[in-house]
């Protein structure tokens, strides 16, 4: 919406359109008298005054708040309201309190399943309990899928365009909030008072992940969907006790244009809010904290709203190994440390759900005196800072005299909304007007600069402003400009004016007809052809009543042996019936034709339509496309008499010949049709009309993109194309960088402090599973960076990794069997998980660490393929394959193992001991190798080994010698085998690469080791041992199997380009001394134990898939310290580590099991390796030694 233009007078402006945001209504900021503007100007005093309360205590305090804070808990197991892990620890619960919808459906507690009321009864039940201690209280929304009737993590089905007024699942969608409105308005205290409720809806919307996310709804229909959303409760369902809040999640920095870019505008919103969690990222996610308030706090204070955190947390907080154990205080101290960031009205945190002990929000008394959890006593040190406010001092929240401001006239377009695609020949244009007298305004619309106004009418039924506009022709397949006005009165004075940008997509516009109502003028008859007669003018055309009006054409002397009869028509006037002096517009004709059916009463009758655009005579469209039996046609009967009815379609797709044509002949050709000797037969033509029409490129599964449909649009583009996370990164056209058609994708980035960026767009689960490659052109920038080609299948993440520091342009095929998993996914690409491919996504990653800069890549053509020479995707299995670790270790037995293709009589399988150990053996004989006889000791099941790169064991033999083959059988019993080596008397580790041979390893048969080739004498004995998968290759490019065990980092002659990654504790010289001889990574430390660390790392993509445990060995010169070896996987930089190691003057090993499963490691993807260091005893300063990094 724009303002009124320079001397005219404006009311309320709201976001929208080519126009931006305004705002009508202001704010509601306390002022002289508590005079506040509300969303809901009718809100109950008490929700006034919980207004007031926030904005009062902004930069004084910060109120807690936890989702589910009675009803989820790790101290307690009833949830009945009363019992909270925050009182627990602190004594005191929390001063919000959080729940959502999901209690409502009954997915969530205290909901019961498939019974509204009572989950309605019991979600008010404990939100009273809370309200009573003093609380605030917050409802959120994960709203389910309205089209797929999934939840809300299912992206599928464009959902908000279907749930807008005018949708099809527009009524689910107002029983959806018809539920939340029953809540809202039986909400009420004892004294029969409603109870205050922020409500939050549609957050984090500028993420991926819900089907409200940036990659699936435009900017504008998430404004339209969120201000319906609070018109309807508040002026249909008379929601008066609900403060409405916005809350994008983190990332958009010092930007407030990002900020606000989804923001529905001030009459819609009363708390501005944003979330954020934490992820072991150390100082920098503190700092993005404080940039982030501070931004948000600067916006509500010039709107006048309320600021807030609205989510936050520690993600995957344990009772031990965390790595930030003062994670509340310095939170707390980073938005203190700024005026503005301070100003923060609440932080809440997420749900303590029971029984999910590793990914705790808030710490706990675990009940055990000897493993407490850490972090309980940073939580009650930030209990006791006065700048939290927990529900014991929560005061006077809601009784303070408040009065509402009147609301302003405000303005928007429902629909079609900005950046929409009408793809129906009559759309319906709707238009709210708030706070106007309907009897005192003119509403209307007018398409392009230049069209004339047509009015819209309100209609009392919905409260809309509406009217049907059918797009002209000329407009299909562009850009139309939809300009909706408000005057005052009768005259021209300006109120509100929106323009909205739509793409005019429609299958068929009708731009001209002949009805024969009146007359057959235009039409030319130019006479018959048929095999036996050739040439004629025998019949003749005229008007007849037939139909109400129709071109009557007569038959004569037709020869039933003849199977071409053809009756010809010319439109001359067919330019003046398309309103153009040119043909070009008209692509499709269509017309009805009745043939009485005793014409056709041979088997073999036929009946087709020929098109032509003189003076091209030579093509004839719809030759083949039209032609159809007499027999196969429907039949109707007027005047007694049985007619056959023909309705041929032509599509005349020459351009150049439409551009060129005089005008339009069109003939009706029969076949096997007769007429008695001087008899004349009536064939009638009615309804014909000319059309333009508009095609989508073929929807094909494999296509994500070749940019040419999006009409030549930028902002069409960047709703399908979106920011996917991290630092600035936008989507562009580009006629000159491209690989074939009108246009490219520009990829400009900017790497700054979050070291990423990228683009995505949604695939919507299309199946990919009969294709075996990613095939794109790119252009890249020369600059070196990491470039990432990502696909997104059913919730996991598959990484490509394209050269960048070339400036050549390149058509590059990349096999799905290259790419590696990446943020936590494991395995391979297999068919199964092709099948549900939901986005394609580019990013950029900073090479090194820490680099910065701004560029552009481009790209184009970019889809899957199946190459031949790509390679296979193994099949994979709806569980997702066995997790890597060992397979078999023989300790509890050898069941499934057989002996098989044993020529060289093996016998006697068991399940010896061996040194102590269990294993699987066998005894076989000697024999010459020339005999070439074996035996293979074999587990023969199904098996999916899709997450591992390798497969390994040991064995060893009695005495003498023998060859072992380490192989698999797959999918029809296909044999892949390692190479063999040679057994002795000690063990060795074979290793089969699963990645090579074209293995299908999610299908897997048997697994096995094949003995041949025995030396020595007699009998001997085979033992095996830990048949164990290994995890799948990755890191920064290829599918290898990952580094080899051994030392990493022996620090012979340097650091090793280790660094200190945290340093609180004033560490310092970093040096490479020789200690013992050794040379040793070496840093000097005060013996200062104030709770403050540091860390070494190295920083660095790595793989460690072929590990099982990571070591290393440190001592301290003097005194003690505690250490902790860490590594950070996986893109989003995840920490665990080994636990706490007292270190003293004595070398001490630290080990970290890279195969534990609750750690969540992803040993493809090793971002860092390090070790942290704290609590330092003794006095003086004294050196930290660390050697032999190792991987075994």
């Amino acid at each position: 919406i724009v303002p009124a233009t320079a001397g005219e007078s404006a009311g309320g402006a709201a976001g929208g359109g080519s126009g931006g945001s305004g705002g009508g209504s202001g704010g509601g900021q306390t002022n002289a008298g508590n005079l506040v503007n509300l969303v809901d100007k009718d809100a109950t005093d008490r929700t006034k005054s919980l207004f007031v309360y926030l904005n009062e205590s902004r930069g004084k305090s910060i109120l807690f708040g936890q989702q589910h804070a009675t009803t989820e808990g790790l101290s307690f197991t009833e949830s009945d309201g009363t019992h909270s892990d925050s009182l627990d620890s602190v004594g005191d619960y929390p001063g919000l309190f959080g729940w959502d919808t999901l209690s409502l459906e009954g997915f969530e507690k205290p909901g019961v399943r498939g019974d509204f009321a009572k989950s309605r009864d019991n979600l008010i039940d404990v939100m009273k309990k809370a309200y009573k201690s003093g609380g605030v209280l917050t409802l959120s929304a994960h709203m389910p899928n309205f089209v797929t009737g999934n939840d809300f993590y299912d992206t599928k089905g464009n959902v908000v365009s279907h749930i807008l007024p005018g949708g099809d699942k527009h009524e689910a969608f107002n029983a959806f909030l018809d539920n939340i409105a029953d809540f809202a308005n039986n909400l009420k205290d004892d004294a029969g008072k409603p109870i205050p409720v922020i409500f939050r809806p549609f957050h984090e919307q500028n993420g991926s992940w819900f089907w409200w996310g940036a990659a699936f709804t435009t900017t504008d229909e998430y404004k339209e969907i969120y201000r319906y959303t609070v018109e309807y409760l508040r002026d249909k369902k008379g929601v008066r006790n609900f403060l409405y809040a916005y809350s994008p999640g983190g990332g958009f920095g010092e930007s407030e244009e990002t900020y606000l870019k989804t923001y529905p505008g001030d009459d819609y919103v009363d708390i501005l809010g944003f979330d954020s969690y934490y992820n072991g990222e150390g100082d920098s996610w503190f700092e993005s904290v404080k940039t982030e308030a501070k931004t948000v706090s600067k916006i509500a204070d010039r709107k006048k709203k309320v600021a807030a955190l609205t989510e936050f947390g520690y993600q995957k907080m344990k009772v031990s190994g965390n790595a930030t154990k003062d994670f509340f205080t310095r939170l707390a101290g980073a938005l203190k440390s700024d005026p503005d960031s301070k100003k923060m009205a609440y932080m809440l945190t997420w749900a303590n759900f029971n029984g999910v002990k590793d990914s705790a929000y808030v710490p706990y008394h675990t009940g055990d005196p000897e493993r407490e959890h850490e972090m309980l006593p940073d939580f009650q040190k930030f209990y006791e800072d006065s700048y939290s406010t927990f529900s014991r001092d929560v005061k006077g929240a809601y009784d303070k005299k408040v009065r509402s401001s009147s609301e302003q006239g405000f303005m928007h377009v429902v629909s079609p909304t900005d950046q929409g695609t009408i793809k129906d020949a009559t759309t319906k244009i709707r238009v709210r007007v708030l706070n106007e007298n309907d009897n005192a305004i003119r509403v209307a619309y007018k398409i392009g600069e230049s069209g004339a106004e047509q009015p819209l009418v309100k209609d009392p039924a919905t409260g809309y402003y509406t009217a049907d506009w059918s797009p002209e022709a000329e407009l299909n397949g562009k850009t139309a400009e939809l300009t909706v006005t408000v005057y005052r009165g009768s005259g021209n004075r300006v109120l509100y004016r929106q323009t909205n940008t739509v793409f005019v997509k429609v299958s068929e516009v009708q731009i001209g007809a002949y009805t024969f109502d009146d007359g057959i003028d235009g039409v030319q008859y130019n006479g018959e052809y048929s095999g036996s007669l050739g040439s004629t003018n025998n019949g003749g055309i005229s008007r007849s009543d037939f139909n109400g009006g129709s071109l009557r054409i007569d038959a004569t002397k037709l020869n039933g042996a003849d199977t071409w009869q053809e009756f010809k028509l010319e439109l001359k006037n067919a330019k003046e019936k398309a309103g153009s002096d040119k043909l070009t517009g008209v692509k499709r004709v269509k017309m009805d034709v009745w043939v009485p059916a005793s014409l056709g009463a041979a088997d073999n009758a036929s009946i087709r339509g020929v098109a032509q655009l003189p003076p091209d005579w030579e093509t004839k469209y719809g030759m083949d496309t039209t032609y159809a039996s007499l027999a196969s046609l429907p039949k109707v009967t007027v005047g007694g008499i049985e007619y056959v009815k023909f309705s041929p379609t032509f599509d005349l797709t020459d351009d150049a010949a439409r551009e060129a044509a005089d005008d339009i002949a069109l003939s009706v050709v029969g076949g096997g049709w007769a007429t008695a000797e001087g008899e004349t037969v009536p064939i009638y033509a009615d309804n014909i009309r000319l059309f333009n029409t508009y095609s989508e490129a073929t929807s094909d599964p494999a296509f994500v993109d070749d940019f040419e449909s999006y009409l030549g649009s930028d902002e069409a583009l960047a709703a399908k194309f979106v920011h996917a996370g991290g630092d600035p990164a936008t989507a562009a056209l580009d006629g000159t960088h491209k690989h074939v058609g009108g246009y490219g994708l520009k990829y400009a980035y900017t790497l700054g402090n979050n070291g990423y960026a990228g683009i995505t767009k949604a695939l919507n689960g299309v199946d990919w599973s009969g294709y075996n490659a990613l095939q794109f052109w790119y252009e890249p920038d020369g600059q070196g960076q990491k470039l990432v080609m990502q696909v997104n299948v059913g919730g996991k993440t598959y990484e490509y990794y394209p050269d960048t520091a070339t400036k050549e342009a390149a058509f590059v095929t990349a096999p799905f069997n290259e790419f590696v998993p990446a943020n936590g996914a494991t395995g391979t690409l297999t068919k199964t998980n092709l099948k549900n491919v939901q986005a394609f996504s580019i990013y950029t990653n900073a090479r090194p660490d820490g680099n910065k800069l701004t560029s552009s890549m481009y790209f184009d053509d970019i889809r899957a393929v199946n190459d031949p020479d790509a390679g296979t995707v193994p099949g994979g299995s709806e569980g997702g394959g066995l997790p890597v670790g060992t397979l078999f270790d023989f300790e509890k037995g050898i069941a499934g193992w057989t002996l098989n293709d044993n020529t060289l009589g093996a016998t006697n399988l068991a399940n010896s001991d061996d040194g102590g150990t269990k294993t699987l053996s066998a005894d076989f004989p000697s024999a010459p190798a020339s005999e070439d006889k074996h035996f293979e000791l074999a587990y023969m099941a199904p098996q999916d080994l899709s997450n591992g790169s390798a497969l390994t064991l040991k064995a060893r033999v009695s005495e003498g010698t023998a060859q072992a083959t380490l192989f698999v059988k797959h999918g029809n019993w296909t044999w892949v085998a390692a190479d063999p080596i040679e057994l002795t008397t000690d063990y060795k580790t074979i290793s089969l690469d699963l990645n090579a041979g074209s293995i299908d390893k999610t299908n897997v048969v048997a697994v096995g080791l094949q003995i041949s080739s025995p030396t020595g004498e007699g009998t001997k004995t085979v033992y095996v041992d830990d048949v164990t998968l290994a995890g799948t290759g990755g890191g920064s490019g290829g599918t290898g199997g990952g580094e080899a065990p051994g030392t990493l980092f022996s620090f012979d002659d340097s650091v090793q380009n280790w660094s200190f990654t945290a340093n609180e504790l004033g560490a310092s010289n970093l040096s490479n001394p020789k200690d013992a001889d050794n040379g040793v990574l070496a840093v000097d430390f005060p013996a200062e134990d104030n709770g403050k660390s540091f860390e070494l790392a190295f920083q660095g993509d790595r793989n460690l898939s072929q590990g099982k445990l990571l070591k290393l060995r440190a001592r301290v010169t003097s005194g003690t310290a505690k250490a902790k070896l860490f590594i950070k996987t996986g893109a989003g930089w995840t920490w665990a580590d080994s636990g706490e190691t007292a270190l003293t003057s004595d070398y001490q090993w630290i080990s970290l099991d890279l195969d534990d499963a609750a750690k969540g490691i992803d040993k493809s993807l090793v971002k860092a390796i390090g070790v942290q260091v704290y609590s330092p005893g003794g006095e003086g300063t004294r050196s930290l030694y660390v050697d032999d990094v190792t991987l075994e």
